[in-house]
Formats: C-alpha cells, structure tokens, sequence
C-alpha cells in the first residue's frame, strides 16, 4: 500500500515523501487523507494469475477466495488464445507449480477454491510469505509472446510548460 501510495502521488505531481508515507503507516488504523494535485485514473482488480509482456504471473492469493486455480489458469490463458495443452512440458510444469506455491493467503495459509479461508488479523498484522518470501512468481511462455497487459509505463506527469516571457515595451523617443 505504501509503494502505492508513492506512485499515485508521484503520477499526480503530489509532494508526499517517504518520510510522510512512514509517519502514516506508524497509524494503521487510521484512515490517511492526501489531497492529489491532479486526478490519476486507476482501475483496481484482484486477479492472481495475469498475463503481462508475454510473461504469466501468477500472485499469491492473499485474500483467501482460492482463485489460484487450473480452471482460472486456463480462462486466462484462453483469453490469449492459449490453451494450458499448447505450453510446453516445462512451461505447463512451472505454471501447475506455481498455481500450488502461490496459493496461500496474506497469513501463509493455503487457500482453497472451495472453502475460501477466514479472514482475520494475523498475530503482527503484517502480511506474511511463503518459505520462499515470494509474492509471485513470473514463467516465460512462448505462446504469450507479445501478449498480455503492457509493461507499466512511467506516470510521471510532464513537466508543466514554462509561461512565454513577455517581450519588453518598447519606449517613445
């Protein structure tokens, strides 16, 4: 939240530094308003496995809804015009292995499509990781080659245009 925080200020032309963005955070529980320089549009979605540059993703599932999953691999391989059979062993093998490592939730329990997890508080209130300490994992697929979502693009805003001078008046003799 805090790396997202840095970035819509940052892509809004805010002043919010990491100093402020830590003196947030020592409140969690309190509700932090920033007022942005200017709007940025940003479209929020929970997906765990998403293809981005022709590389497959595949997040942990930190809500607990059990969405890694073989089905949902396939929906989205599909969407590319991808079927799971058309990976190669290597691949197919990475990406079952991924859905299994990568379907645990915020607290490192695993997650189940069919009994999503409670939801609670975890002892420290910090999310947690697998053995590994990976929030995801990233498979080169040939197939998805120049699919997917584009790389994100820098949201620096541009400079704003420095106002024309004006020319000096010119004096009657």
């Amino acid at each position: 939240m805090q790396d997202f925080a840095a970035t819509l200020a940052s892509a809004s032309g805010t002043q919010l530094t990491a100093q402020d963005i830590q003196n947030y955070a020592k409140n969690p529980s309190r509700t932090q308003v920033v007022k942005l320089a200017a709007p940025v549009p940003v479209e929020l979605r929970y997906e765990t496995i998403v293809v981005e540059d022709g590389k497959l993703h595949v997040y942990r599932d930190v809500y607990g809804l059990g969405t890694n999953t073989e089905d949902n691999l396939r929906r989205v391989l599909e969407t590319y015009g991808v079927r799971l059979e058309d990976l190669s062993e290597q691949e197919r093998s990475q990406a079952l292995d991924a859905l299994k490592q990568m379907a645990r939730d915020a607290h490192g329990n695993p997650t189940d499509s069919a009994t999503p997890q409670p939801r609670g508080k975890s002892k420290t209130g910090n999310v947690t990781y697998n053995v590994k300490g990976q929030k995801e994992i990233v498979i080169e697929v040939a197939a998805l080659r120049g699919k997917g979502y584009p790389a994100p693009v820098n949201l620096t805003p541009p400079a704003p245009e420095p106002k024309p001078t004006p020319a000096p008046k010119k004096r009657g003799k």
